[in-house]
């Protein structure tokens, strides 16, 4: 089964899943791009009230980076291009004036944590882990990453979870303010139903203007702060440290780091 992003409108709802089962719906950068396409056609669409973001197969969201993908086998170059596609699709989804729901069955990892960060609202069942790999691997995490997940878990669960590189479970998720419900495994599909179906009886510019307040509000650095932080970001990209997780990761093998 080729990997793939498929968009269905039911009425004033858009679903869109995201289907790579075999690498528990690992995206490649072609996936990115075409998730980006999709989240611009839906903002673009004023019948639809509303959004929701799946994973195929019931056994994860997002499992992270589908890293043997070739097209990102260009050393730190492909890497970055893979990057930006991500801060992409994190903005389309920020930036897409229907609120934007995540149906989380098990693994949301790496990216696919960040793509839930950027959405508005999360529902999970008991058994999903959350977390991001980037420090295990030696890669920068995008600026966009960094501020989403800050402003939704604070500055110190932000440094938590990407100083450690752990995962965590749903309850702690939950504590943490990475999701909004926990349910019973098998219920995550009927919640966000529940959930969409009471978005779309309200009212659709009031909503609207409440998602472009709550961001308006919401911190955003100047264009001089991140383009340091980006070039700190791209020095990850390029470092011996990196390559060195890469290989690790290959390897099967803890990595040995040397800040370089």
């Amino acid at each position: 089964m080729s990997a793939m992003i498929a968009l269905v409108r039911e009425g004033a709802r858009a679903t869109m899943t995201i289907s790579n089962p075999l690498k528990r719906n690992a995206m490649t950068l072609q996936m990115w791009q075409e998730l980006t396409a999709r989240m611009r056609e839906c903002a673009g669409d004023e019948e639809i009230r509303v959004v929701v973001l799946r994973g195929d197969g019931g056994k994860a969201f997002v499992s992270g980076a589908d890293i043997d993908g070739a097209d990102i086998e260009h050393g730190a170059h492909g890497l970055q291009a893979y990057d930006a596609a991500i801060s992409e699709a994190y903005r389309a989804v920020a930036e897409c004036p229907h609120p934007v729901l995540v149906q989380i069955d098990g693994y949301c990892i790496g990216g696919g944590l960040g793509l839930a960060v950027a959405a508005d609202l999360r529902v999970c069942d008991e058994g999903s882990q959350f977390g991001i790999p980037a420090a295990k691997l030696g890669v920068g995490y995008s600026v966009d990453g960094v501020a989403m997940l800050m402003q939704l878990v604070g500055p110190s669960i932000a440094k938590d979870i990407l100083f450690t590189a752990r995962r965590l479970g749903a309850e702690e998720a939950l504590r943490a303010g990475l999701v909004n419900q926990v349910v019973a495994k098998g219920q995550v599909a009927e919640r966000i139903d529940e959930l969409a179906l009471a978005i779309m009886e309200n009212a659709p510019l009031t909503i609207r203007t409440v998602k472009q307040t709550v961001a308006a509000l919401s911190f955003q650095p100047d264009h001089a702060q991140t383009q340091h932080i980006q070039d700190l970001v791209d020095g990850c990209f390029a470092s011996s440290d990196h390559r060195e997780g890469l290989k690790a990761f290959f390897a099967k093998r803890p990595a040995v780091f040397k800040g370089r």
